[in-house]
């Protein structure tokens, strides 16, 4: 992957937040709400929204181009839209980026370095 190159130090530190303790706050946060995309009983991508900002949306990497990703996307900007948001926020990895242009976000401000990856900002007007 393009964010990370399988790199054990970058990924530990990327992932050494999402625990399942995290996670079950992050999800009964205050103004927070998450979608999962699931094939029979295994999750193939997850989407959490806080706010105006989509703070995590990945998928796994057979879920992939086949509009999983892009159903989780339309899931959160349909709930902010009818929580009164008018702007979505994000921080879009290399990777991810072309997904969220195709989508309709654009880059504001410059890229950020964070744990050996590169963020760069995006919004989408609602």
């Amino acid at each position: 992957m393009a964010d990370h190159a399988n790199e054990p130090a970058i990924l530990a530190t990327w992932l050494a937040n999402k625990t399942p303790e995290n996670l079950a706050a992050w999800i009964t946060a205050p103004g927070a709400a998450a979608w999962g995309a699931y094939r029979g009983e295994t999750m193939v991508g997850f989407a959490l929204l806080t706010q105006a900002s989509l703070a995590l949306c990945y998928l796994l990497p057979e879920a992939l181009h086949q509009g999983v990703g892009r159903g989780l996307l339309q899931n959160a900007e349909a709930h902010a839209r009818k929580a009164g948001v008018t702007a979505l926020a994000l921080d879009s990895t290399r990777t991810a980026e072309a997904f969220y242009r195709r989508n309709g976000f654009e880059p504001v401000g410059a890229p950020q370095a964070w744990a050996g990856l590169q963020a760069q900002p995006m919004r989408k007007v609602l």
